[in-house]
């Protein structure tokens, strides 16, 4: 008997975690979107590298 209510009791402790860290994060109200800095590199001349 004990081990069913571990059984039970375990995933829901667990779910109770996960719940009470995610809802501050999902209910901010700041959510801007951050710059971050990134590269492109472009090739120059592509044709010039096309066999035909």
């Amino acid at each position: 008997m004990a081990q069913i209510i571990l059984n039970f009791a375990v995933p829901v402790f667990i779910a109770s975690v996960f719940l009470t860290m995610a809802m501050p994060t999902l209910a901010g109200k700041d959510r801007s979107l951050q710059k971050v800095p990134a590269t492109i590199r472009t090739r120059l001349n592509q044709n010039r590298d096309r066999r035909f």
